[in-house]
């Protein structure tokens, strides 16, 4: 089995092909990708936060430290590039089952079920 890219959608805005950033070259946006297995319906949702170095170098001389996991770095916005890296790195995920899969996917960007744990209803 293996991950494929099912869509992407950004809460920052409602079109990300035609996004552009008031500085393309200083920005931050969440991404949500949804990715399920090749060949098959359904997906799960990942979150992903794309910047570029300059927006980081922001934060940092603000507040002097960042806590950083599921970051895409880029010099500019450039959507066909992000689409190209996120499919790239999906095609690397690989497992015998979907949360084998979905596990090396989180590595990416937060697995909206990376906590979830199932219970024993009686």
């Amino acid at each position: 089995m293996i991950a494929e890219l099912k869509g992407i959608i950004s809460p920052d805005t409602c079109n990300l092909e035609a996004y552009l950033p008031a500085d393309p070259g200083n920005f931050s946006l969440l991404l949500q990708v949804m990715v399920g297995l090749k060949n098959q319906d359904g997906h799960e949702s990942f979150d992903i936060t794309v910047c570029t170095p300059i927006w980081l170098n922001s934060i940092l001389e603000s507040d002097g430290a960042m806590v950083g996991q599921h970051f895409l770095f880029v010099r500019q916005y450039d959507y066909p590039l992000i689409v190209d890296k996120i499919r790239r790195f999906l095609s690397h995920c690989s497992g015998d089952c979907w949360s084998a899969v979905a596990e090396k996917v989180s590595h990416l960007g937060h697995w909206e079920f990376d906590a979830y744990v199932l219970t024993d209803e009686k």
